[in-house]
């Protein structure tokens, strides 16, 4: 999505970037700066945009803007730009297929020269059922790998059988679990690197510059028995409007006819076509080091 091209201190460096908006229109930046400040800036796309004139002064908007300008000031001028515009000639501009914001966002991604999943080169792990512990730790070991260089951007699907909840590097045990009911389920608590603990939803860890994100996808539950080992408490569920956590699980299970394997089997497929992942296997190696 994303390249730049460096020349000399001299020299203007030059960045390019290109966004597809959803629903709308294609935009892409090319932008230059000298030093620390925007020197030439040129948006293109297939968009629409009413009347002619407003295309200068958006292209004019910027020049001599801080080039670390975060998205929402680089909106902001631009909006700025163009009130002005529409003040001083009575037109009004009307732009079809993108706005201000997403100019902003794809200038300011060309500027940070950011990527997507589409400029990586992916691998998929799916090692099989593996216990609880082992699945945590591998999660600290591939999130290192990465950083190190050592392994590229990786998708890896957890397969556990045995019985355990994981609570999240910062939860407190006494807060977040109902001890009567792990001793009653003989259930195995195991605490991840990631910020907290989930039923449904997501959580990250950054190292250096990777980030490992992780999601729970429920695919089937029994809330009853979560409600006997997790203790949830009404500030958690608060901002949901609902009073009792458990009326708040929907499992994939009730949602669609497909079995498990087979919603695994649809992420990996949809995942590999869009991104050319590859599959890889884990190495003993890599076992030993979790």
């Amino acid at each position: 999505m994303t390249s730049t091209q460096n020349t000399s201190d001299a020299n203007p460096t030059t960045y390019h970037s290109e966004m597809k908006v959803p629903g709308g229109k294609l935009v892409i930046a090319d932008v230059s700066t000298h030093g620390d400040t925007i020197s030439l800036l040129s948006v293109s796309g297939d968009f629409f945009l009413e009347p002619d004139e407003a295309y200068d002064i958006i292209n004019d908007s910027l020049l001599s803007a801080p080039a670390s300008d975060d998205a929402e000031h680089l909106q902001a001028r631009l909006d700025a730009a163009l009130k002005v515009f529409e003040d001083r000639d009575g037109h009004k501009v009307k732009l079809h297929g993108f706005d201000t914001h997403v100019i902003a966002q794809v200038i300011r991604r060309a500027l940070t020269q950011a990527v997507d999943f589409t400029d990586l080169t992916w691998e998929i792990i799916q090692p099989g059922v593996l216990p609880t512990v082992m699945n945590v730790a591998l999660d600290e070991v591939l999130l290192d790998q990465v950083n190190s260089g050592q392994r590229g951007p990786t998708l890896r699907f957890w397969d556990w059988e045995d019985r355990a909840t994981v609570i999240g590097s910062y939860q407190s045990y006494v807060n977040e679990l109902e001890p009567s009911g792990v001793e009653k389920h003989n259930v195995q608590v195991v605490r991840c690197i990631s910020d907290d603990g989930k039923i449904g939803g997501a959580a990250q860890k950054c190292r250096g510059n990777t980030v490992l994100h992780h999601v729970t996808m429920s695919y089937d539950i029994d809330a009853d028995k979560m409600m006997e080992v997790l203790r949830i408490g009404k500030e958690k569920i608060a901002d949901k409007g609902l009073r009792s956590a458990k009326k708040r699980v929907d499992p994939l299970r009730r949602q669609t006819g497909a079995s498990r394997a087979e919603v695994i089997d649809t992420m990996k497929r949809t995942f590999a076509n869009r991104y050319g992942a590859t599959e890889a296997q884990l190495s003993d190696d890599d076992f030993a080091a979790s």
